[in-house]
């Protein structure tokens, strides 16, 4: 848990301020001592606004977290749809995409992720895999 607050505390959505990246991590501590993931957040009846990207990544994390790789998959395209500047989604999305065995959607959403940030090293070896993993 400790891993999934610091990722969300080091994404570049400008517009959350520290408090709100706080509420959110107090936020994913508690529905993971609550129960199942799954659980929590059906039981919580969320609906995140296609309007906050950021919610779409999160709930894409819990997913992932909760091997609900499918659903985390769409979250993070949902994400991706509203915020095409944020490489972290990009990232997951490749990442989600290796594990269901997705090679082309991975090497798509990495290259994409390549086109905002060129001088990622952590993509261009995330890339490398994939192209050996191809052929």
């Amino acid at each position: 848990m400790t891993w999934l607050c610091l990722t969300f505390n080091n994404m570049k959505f400008g517009h959350i301020s520290g408090l709100w990246q706080i509420i959110v991590c107090l936020f994913l501590l508690l529905i993971t001592a609550w129960g199942s993931v799954s659980e929590s957040l059906a039981a919580t009846d969320l609906h995140f606004s296609k309007s906050a990207p950021y919610s779409w990544y999160m709930y894409g994390l819990i997913q992932e977290l909760d091997s609900n790789y499918e659903k985390a998959y769409r979250s993070f395209e949902t994400a991706s749809e509203l915020d095409p500047e944020a490489v972290p989604v990009f990232i997951e999305l490749a990442s989600v995409a290796i594990r269901l065995g997705r090679m082309d959607a991975a090497e798509k959403w990495t290259e994409q992720a390549l086109i905002i940030e060129t001088d990622n090293i952590y993509l261009k070896m995330m890339l490398a895999r994939i192209y050996v993993a191809v052929n």
